[in-house]
């Protein structure tokens, strides 16, 4: 079997993918991004972990840092071009690879804890899809995705800006909202939970807009976090998504202590 220099990134993205010798590199990434990996292994395995993570923008970024780290696909272009590949099948182990093989046992390096992440960030955030609602009239209801919504957004049916913003896949959205209409305080933790995060979320929109649910949309990131990462002098977009994943890393290091 021979094989085409033109299929060579295909090949090399197939078997990076797998699961094996890079796949520490993925759950790394994924926990820059903020994602708490060691939950979902404990939950779903591994295994079940990395297929989930392939369908992410981490997959993207984990190929990249291999590709810059650890692989130099124009050299092995670069090679083949002038080779042949053949496929055989022998009893005894070729020494080359024997070498492969024992390479599987070697730690990885650990990789560039500042790469830039701001435009992964940002994909990742304005991508995020919630559950809005007017608070001032309780009219007005639609998800949206952060990419979607404009400045000087307000309730097409009220003109009100005082707009929550919850996660749509919650259940208790509907008995929060009965509760924050009739100024009820809930019993139940979750609905609180719920409610909560309506009125701080419209509180934070209310002071700062948009740019108040971009932040708020991190990993971890509460509204008091929100408001610190507001208050400072954000020169340029860049900044701002990097000073949120700062906020996810650290909410990562210190969950424990959170409870969560």
């Amino acid at each position: 079997m021979s094989l085409n220099t033109s299929e060579v990134e295909e090949v090399i993205i197939k078997g990076s993918s797998r699961f094996g010798k890079f796949t520490d590199r993925f759950f790394s990434v994924a926990r820059r991004f903020g994602v708490d990996v060691d939950s979902m292994i404990e939950r779903y395995g591994a295994r079940r972990t990395h297929l989930m993570l392939l369908s992410t923008v981490i997959a993207k970024e984990g190929l990249n840092e291999i590709f810059t780290d650890l692989l130099n696909l124009q050299g092995i272009k670069a090679i083949l071009s002038t080779k042949r590949v053949y496929l055989s099948h022998d009893k005894e182990m070729k020494i080359l690879a024997e070498i492969f093989l024992k390479s599987f046992l070697t730690p990885l390096a650990k990789p560039d804890e500042n790469t830039d992440l701001s435009d992964i960030v940002k994909t990742r955030i304005q991508n995020k899809t919630y559950f809005s609602v007017c608070l001032s009239c309780f009219k007005y209801e639609s998800l949206i995705k952060v990419r979607e919504l404009q400045e000087g957004f307000k309730c097409p049916i009220c003109g009100s800006r005082y707009i929550g913003f919850v996660a749509p896949y919650s259940t208790e959205i509907k008995q929060a909202l009965r509760n924050l209409r009739n100024n009820v305080k809930p019993r139940d933790k979750e609905i609180e939970k719920v409610q909560n995060e309506l009125v701080e979320s419209a509180n934070l929109f209310l002071d700062y807009g948009r740019l108040g649910i971009i932040v708020l949309s991190g990993y971890g990131v509460g509204p008091r976090t929100a408001k610190n990462i507001l208050r400072l002098r954000i020169l340029d977009e860049r900044q701002l998504y990097m000073e949120i994943l700062k906020a996810e890393q650290e909410y990562i290091r210190t969950r424990e202590f959170w409870g969560g």
